[in-house]
């Protein structure tokens, strides 16, 4: 800039516009990632994936936010945020400029250097340099070498030999070369199912912990050296043990908004063993389905699905055709009413079999055998059918089996297997199984 006599960036932007003649100048004029792509001869995408800090930025997004980095959907995120900085300051390292200058010519500002958290070069292993003006990018670094500060060697050796710190930098990195953010969500359930296995707290409550809990913020104040984690996130300063801070433990609920991505690459660095573990977790977990509440339908509309139902002789692909966008919650809640489909393979046996059953009274061993090879279909219309009496059963199996223990966070008590009811049946009781069926016999 200084060369071409511009003095500010509007004049170079305007002037890459011009130079670059681009078709669009009113729109691309705010858009620096465009205009330099264009000098660079590399299409968007290349651009925003190899040289800008853009992919670590939104290493983790939301689910309206998942479009890949550098299309064109982001167009107003790159006017807006494009050039932004991960950190204060401009960093670079002493051997790497020397490296630029023989090779090139010149010496470049690299992108891994402005890593939060990274203040040795990984390649050459020496501390790095930096300019606190932010306006430092806009010169070589070769021009700030001897105007640069130096982070401390024996502090940065310390953090260097942290196994913690270079998984964090490994996570980073990966981020770094991801097509495109990660989905909140699935991150959230990945760092979830690692923390289980840890004793970690993973829901907000105002409760105690417990003897065997512990919370992700203080865990990670042990595992990193506290001055570095602090400069990452300065609230854990301030922190007392065994409180809860959301800006940190808050990664294991939120789910449509995302906290900042080095906030999820610090927490994967102290819950999985490796930074390739943590990438390949985050990347490839799939979360539980999202349970949406299903609204009933009409009392006019649940009787015509039942007409319909009937009609057909009891086929859900006609209840469907019927009823149209309401098809699929009719035949839910005909499934719950104890309706099942008898339109479907072996369905002329199976309904041979029900008949002998339920209208008939003959014994459960004769029907199957006239079922024959329709004895699934068979078995799933009888359990069907007992929808019902299947959840009158639970709430009875969950009222006997208080003795077992509730759960102190939900309240609820736990679904007991058959024996299991069994068992608590017979505490109650105070019989135990043997001397129940010695008592019989004799």
């Amino acid at each position: 800039m200084r060369i071409n006599g511009l003095q500010s960036n509007a004049e170079a932007l305007n002037l890459i516009a011009r130079w670059t003649r681009s078709t669009e100048p009113d729109q691309v004029a705010g858009s620096s990632i465009d205009l330099l792509r264009r000098v660079a001869g590399i299409d968007l995408q290349s651009f925003v994936r190899q040289h800008t800090t853009l992919p670590l930025r939104r290493g983790v997004a939301g689910p309206r936010a998942l479009s890949e980095h550098g299309s064109i959907e982001n167009h107003s995120l790159h006017r807006c945020s494009g050039m932004r900085q991960t950190r204060a300051g401009a960093f670079f390292c002493p051997d790497c400029v020397a490296a630029d200058q023989d090779f090139h010519g010149r010496s470049y500002w690299r992108r891994e250097h402005q890593t939060p958290g990274l203040y040795w070069c990984p390649k050459h292993r020496i501390p790095l340099r930096y300019m606190s003006d932010r306006r430092s990018f806009l010169l070589s670094p070769s021009v700030c070498f001897e105007r640069a500060a130096q982070i401390e060697e024996r502090w940065s050796i310390l953090v260097a030999a942290n196994p913690f710190v270079a998984k964090y930098l490994g996570i980073c990195a990966g981020m770094m070369d991801n097509a495109r953010p990660l989905p909140v969500r699935q991150v959230r359930f990945a760092l979830v199912a690692a923390a289980k296995e840890q004793s970690l707290r993973t829901f907000p409550t105002k409760a105690p912990l417990k003897p065997s809990e512990h919370l992700l913020s203080d865990v990670m104040l042990e595992a990193y050296p506290r001055d570095w984690i602090v400069g990452l996130i300065p609230s854990l300063g301030a922190k007392l043990r065994g409180r809860d801070l959301r800006q940190v433990d808050g990664v294991f609920w939120h789910t449509v908004v995302a906290a900042p991505a080095i906030t999820y690459a610090l927490a994967a660095a102290v819950l999985f063993e490796t930074a390739d573990s943590a990438l390949q977790a985050l990347a490839q977990h799939q979360p539980p389905p999202v349970m949406r509440p299903v609204r009933k339908l009409p009392v006019d509309e649940m009787e015509s699905a039942r007409r319909a139902y009937l009609v057909s002789g009891g086929s859900y692909s006609c209840v469907l055709s019927s009823l149209g966008s309401d098809g699929p919650r009719a035949i839910l809640e005909l499934e719950a009413g104890g309706l099942p489909d008898m339109d479907m393979e072996g369905s002329r046996e199976a309904l041979c079999a029900s008949v002998a059953f339920f209208l008939d009274g003959r014994p459960l061993e004769e029907c199957l055998q006239l079922a024959g090879g329709a004895r699934v279909a068979f078995e799933s219309m009888i359990r069907i059918s007992g929808n019902r009496f299947k959840a009158a059963l639970c709430e009875i199996v969950s009222r006997e089996g208080r003795t077992v223990g509730r759960n102190p966070r939900t309240g609820k008590a736990p679904m007991l297997s058959a024996a299991k009811w069994t068992d608590a049946q017979d505490r109650q009781t105070k019989k135990p199984p043997i001397h129940r069926a010695a008592s019989r016999q004799k």
